[in-house]
């Protein structure tokens, strides 16, 4: 297996590369939740209570967690682009059982499974994405790396809801299928195989978590998470409360992400302001956290906003303090343990706030 020094791409060719594994990170983040929304489908066909609905989301989740601590290591053992389309073939193949499952327990199982690619994918896309452009565009490299989650998180439930609406829960897990040939097609064509030399892999995982930006980037990266999740408004209850959904604010929140994410790349690029653009995120999202706590009585003329600002720069900040000063190795590591830390972050979240 042929070794390199560096993975970093030019021109057309980094232009691809980076579609395609946004592409990746996207489909992988749908399917999070996506089981969920199809959940009143799914229970009425299978003949399951809500409970169990939720550990067909919580399947693909345990799944994501599984892999992702190894997903370095087996990059690196069985060459990126190797590994990258085992995990896009695993994702694929299992999203196809999925479908055809007639029980819950066949479901759950292939959901796991499911979880193992989809946590594979996520991972290696979004070291492919970083290993692709140089050390001083690093924070440009988390910009495509944050549009795909973002999109994924906001997509699931017109996508899921369109599709259970349209045909059936099955056909939430089939149209994987297509996506995922596409994704491979792509992966096998531009991404190149092979792992990192010897001598560019110079410190271990245990090192890599010694280094104070490290730590600093993982408690925040938790953070983070738990905080996005403290500060999502559910939209059942927006409806139940009265509240009319703000169509042409949040229009503008998806323009205003847009144009932030490629704001604050620029400002961390070419300032010394990530500390600036931490803090400042931080702060938004408590303000936002506050709101939300009490969104019967708040303007979303003015949460929708602040929320959409704080995740969309704390994300891009913590994503790049985390991998600015990695290199070789190390950024597959990196990268497995800060999206480690956001599943955990969404996980305690989601307990702390739905009760």
């Amino acid at each position: 297996m042929k070794q390199f020094s560096s993975f970093v791409e030019y021109g057309f060719r980094r232009a691809l590369i980076t579609f395609a594994a946004v592409f990746c990170i996207f489909l992988s983040v749908v399917n999070v939740s996506v089981s969920n929304v199809a959940g009143p489908d799914i229970k009425a066909n299978l003949g399951i209570s809500f409970d169990q609905v939720n550990w067909i989301m919580a399947a693909y989740f345990v799944g994501n967690l599984v892999i992702m601590p190894v997903s370095a290591w087996l990059s690196w053992m069985l060459g990126r682009r190797n590994y990258f389309l085992i995990t896009v073939l695993l994702f694929t193949v299992c999203s196809f059982f999925c479908g055809h499952a007639t029980g819950i327990g066949g479901l759950i199982i292939f959901r796991f499974l499911q979880g193992l690619g989809g946590g594979g994918m996520l991972v290696l896309s979004h070291t492919v994405i970083t290993e692709s452009w140089p050390v001083e565009k690093r924070a440009t490299a988390q910009v495509f790396v944050i549009s795909g989650i973002l999109a994924g998180k906001v997509l699931t439930g017109p996508i899921g809801g369109y599709i259970t609406d349209n045909y059936s829960w099955s056909f939430v897990f089939f149209a994987n299928i297509p996506a995922g040939i596409i994704a491979g097609v792509f992966v096998l064509a531009f991404v190149r195989n092979g792992s990192y030399e010897r001598a560019a892999i110079d410190i271990t995982l245990a090192g890599l978590i010694q280094n104070v930006h490290i730590r600093t980037a993982l408690v925040l990266s938790f953070l983070t998470a738990v905080g996005i999740t403290g500060s999502t408004i559910n939209p059942t209850s927006l409806v139940v409360t009265g509240i009319p959904a703000p169509i042409n604010i949040l229009w503008f929140t998806v323009l205003a992400v847009v144009v932030l994410l490629v704001v604050t790349a620029v400002v961390i690029e070419n300032t010394n302001g990530l500390r600036y653009v931490i803090t400042a995120g931080l702060l938004l999202l408590a303000i936002s956290c506050y709101m939300s706590s009490s969104f019967a009585s708040v303007d979303l003329n003015w949460l929708l906003p602040v929320r959409g600002i704080a995740i969309t720069s704390l994300s891009l900040a913590v994503s790049t303090l985390m991998l600015t000063r990695l290199k070789g190795e190390q950024i597959g590591q990196g990268v497995a343990l800060y999206n480690m830390m956001q599943q955990l972050g969404g996980v305690i979240g989601i307990l702390l706030f739905s009760v």
